[in-house]
């Protein structure tokens, strides 16, 4: 027997804490949860940039007591050096694995609002599915069968 719409949503609210760098927010057909995991902004002898990088777990609920997952990304990076401007955007929908991390030093760097010398990030999708995925099985919801195309294109 699998628990309510209601209560699924509830519980996965729940994974919301200050232990967690992501968030979960409710929508009428289930939740969605955000990770911006990189905001950086660097300043170097010879060039300066800013990176931003934001990660988007959408669980929608079927009445049927079936479920979706369907990632998000959308990375944008500028850059100022002796080349000129660069300026770099990618965004993604469908479903997919992204593992990231940097470390990286600048004489002025800031990462989320934190000024130093250094900024960077670790980051992998995993962090944010594992626990909602753990919290579907155990609420008795299964994931909806959708063929291989609809997944990589991210539909319902």
């Amino acid at each position: 027997m699998s628990v309510t719409k209601e209560q699924l949503t509830a519980d996965l609210l729940a994974l919301n804490s200050d232990d967690v760098p992501f968030a979960f927010a409710a929508f009428d057909e289930g939740v969605v949860g955000v990770w911006d995991y990189a905001d950086a902004k660097w300043a170097g002898f010879l060039s300066a940039g800013k990176i931003d990088r934001d990660y988007e777990l959408t669980v929608t609920l079927y009445d049927d007591g079936t479920y979706t997952l369907i990632d998000r990304t959308k990375d944008t990076e500028t850059r100022l050096d002796r080349k000129g401007f660069h300026f770099e955007s990618n965004s993604f929908r469908g479903n997919t694995r992204k593992i990231s991390f940097n470390k990286s030093f600048a004489p002025i760097a800031s990462d989320h609002g934190q000024v130093g010398n250094t900024f960077g990030w670790k980051f992998d999708t995993e962090e944010m599915k594992k626990p909602v995925r753990e919290v579907l099985e155990r609420g008795g919801w299964t994931e909806r069968k959708r063929s291989f195309l609809d997944r990589v294109l991210g539909k319902g």
